[in-house]
């Protein structure tokens, strides 16, 4: 009777546990959305002209779980001296064709990250994957050039990641070697 008795509180429990399991299974692919591209930009002219290396601002939902931001070695974010930048950052990486794109900042509607040299010119797809999760390929077209010029923001910086080593160049730092830097820096693509 004993030995009744606990197969059939074993056969319970292996039940019990393979529905938590399944729930939990269920539960975990409810909450992992997939990320969705909107658009695609130059990081610099907010035009879609975009060319190998250039800096680009991918827009769209569901990008990234937290916000991460590449910084160089003080401040929150993800901390790296000089480059390569890194490939994948707070789980999100970016294809662009078959290259991954180094990134620079993720957040759940922006991702900032830096064409592949790699790249070749010509029609193409953007994808964004977050924890293994795809987005729909999102077609681009890849110039040989796409130029583009760096605005001030009210702050008076450069308004981008890719200004100088250094960082962005303030303008109130007329010193010549800064000043050439700035511009040509600024200059993307």
């Amino acid at each position: 009777m004993l030995n009744a008795w606990l197969d059939r509180r074993t056969t319970n429990l292996k039940k019990a546990l393979f529905v938590a399991l399944l729930l939990g299974c269920l539960a975990r692919q409810a909450f992992t959305q997939t990320p969705t591209v909107g658009s695609v930009l130059n990081d610099a002219s907010f035009e879609p002209l975009l060319s190998p290396g250039a800096g680009a601002s991918i827009f769209g939902q569901d990008l990234a779980r937290e916000t991460c931001i590449l910084t160089r070695g003080s401040g929150s974010g993800v901390s790296i001296r000089g480059r390569p930048w890194p490939k994948s950052l707070c789980d999100v990486r970016v294809l662009v064709g078959e290259e991954e794109a180094a990134l620079l900042f993720v957040s759940d509607r922006e991702i900032r990250l830096q064409i592949p040299l790699e790249a070749k010119p010509g029609e193409t797809a953007v994808v964004v994957e977050l924890q293994g999760v795809r987005s729909e390929p999102f077609p681009i077209t890849l110039e040989t050039h796409a130029p583009g010029l760096y605005s001030a923001e009210p702050t008076g910086r450069l308004g981008s990641f890719f200004a100088t080593e250094a960082g962005p160049p303030r303008f109130d730092d007329f010193s010549p070697n800064t000043l050439i830097k700035g511009l040509v820096s600024g200059i993307c693509g």
